[in-house]
């Protein structure tokens, strides 16, 4: 259904945000490209409270997770769960993450249900997705929801900080770059990080995180050590970002019960001594970046999954999806409203307030960024 916006207004809001898209470095090359939602996603008073309700119980959830976590390393025999979460994450990053803090911001990814909006991921560690929200308002020339994950930023201390890009992050550079500018802060490249550690003490600084270098192993030693004078951000807990943690509250008696249950489906660790109950499902790897690797309801892909000894990723229930209508500009200039299974991704801090938000919206029931999904951000009706 097309909107009715005259076709001034439409023709002037697409060379805006082109004009826009181009200067941040998102035109031109095919991996960028996406449907503008220049009006954004509406959201009514109860959802922006039902939001900011996971975000509070999520923050309780992973600071228990924290604490659990820390408790089990210290086992003399080993914890098969705590290993279960330390999956595919290089052992220097374990025996780094001895720091007890929480990330001053975390991202919780929500879809909406026939029941409200439900977590379908939580992701202690991400720093991919935080310029996004930014990104998507000064395209669109649209205020924020909640007070700005920049301002937050800004009003906590955390101007001036610097950001390593691991070389496998290099499709998010034009969002990290956007989202340093707004904090007088500085990207240092993966290539670049030798010279640039031999040129600097990092006790001084202040770091966003410690991303997880797989080809920098020779310098990794260095920057670990320094990174324990320095103030970081986002601790290297990647521990915690994986989607094993999700299936705690099933799998543990210690988190039975807890409050998070209300949101997110069901979660079981996916390996041979799993039967799946006959509900239709997600699979999704335990250490794995957005909806990569997921599938949907595959029955020959999940016997593969129930033949590993150890669990390699987890069973979820799928929830009821349902659709809302969002607008989108076509590139004819057209501005056409459909309805859309949607995800709001928040951006929560420790104590979980909800600082910020983005949102996209896809024609298939794996919402993720792509050519044919919208991308842009929560807007209160």
């Amino acid at each position: 259904m097309e909107t009715e916006l005259s076709k001034e207004v439409i023709m002037r809001n697409y060379q805006e945000i082109t004009d826009r898209l181009a200067a941040i470095g998102l035109m031109g090359e095919a991996k960028y490209q996406f449907l503008p939602g220049p009006l954004g996603l509406t959201i009514t008073k109860e959802d922006k409270n039902e939001l900011e309700s996971i975000g509070s119980t999520a923050s309780v959830f992973v600071r228990r997770v924290r604490n659990w976590y820390d408790e089990e390393k210290t086992k003399s025999r080993g914890s098969r769960l705590a290993a279960l979460l330390e999956k595919g994450v290089p052992s220097e990053y374990v025996k780094a993450s001895t720091s007890t803090s929480l990330p001053f911001t975390m991202m919780v990814d929500t879809v909406w249900t026939s029941l409200g909006w439900r977590i379908v991921e939580i992701d202690v560690t991400n720093r991919n997705a935080m310029g996004y929200p930014l990104v998507m308002r000064h395209i669109y020339d649209l205020s924020s929801v909640w007070r700005g994950i920049d301002h937050a930023w800004r009003e906590e201390g955390w101007s001036g900080v610097i950001q390593v890009m691991a070389d496998h992050h290099r499709f998010y550079e034009p969002y990290f770059r956007f989202f340093l500018k707004q904090l007088g802060g500085e990207l240092v490249t993966e290539a670049d990080l030798p010279d640039w550690i031999r040129q600097n003490h990092l006790s001084i600084y202040k770091l966003l995180d410690l991303p997880i270098l797989f080809r920098s192993k020779a310098v990794l030693p260095e920057l670990l050590a320094l990174s324990q004078a320095a103030k970081v951000a986002i601790p290297p807990v990647h521990a915690l970002s994986s989607k094993a943690v999700l299936a705690l509250p099933w799998e543990s008696e210690q988190f039975g019960g807890d409050p998070i249950m209300k949101y997110v489906p069901e979660t079981r660790f996916l390996w041979r001594v799993f039967t799946p109950p006959g509900k239709e499902f997600f699979v999704k790897l335990l250490q794995s970046g957005g909806a990569h690797g997921t599938f949907h309801n595959d029955h020959e892909k999940l016997e593969r999954f129930l033949m590993e000894r150890r669990p390699q990723a987890i069973w979820q229930e799928a929830l009821p999806l349902a659709q809302r209508s969002i607008a989108y500009l076509t590139s004819d200039n057209q501005l056409i409203t459909e309805n859309r299974f949607v995800r709001i991704s928040i951006f929560i801090t420790e104590h979980g307030e909800v600082v910020d938000a983005d949102a996209t919206a896809s024609p298939g029931t794996i919402v993720h960024g792509s050519k044919q999904s919208i991308m842009t951000v929560p807007v209160l009706m």
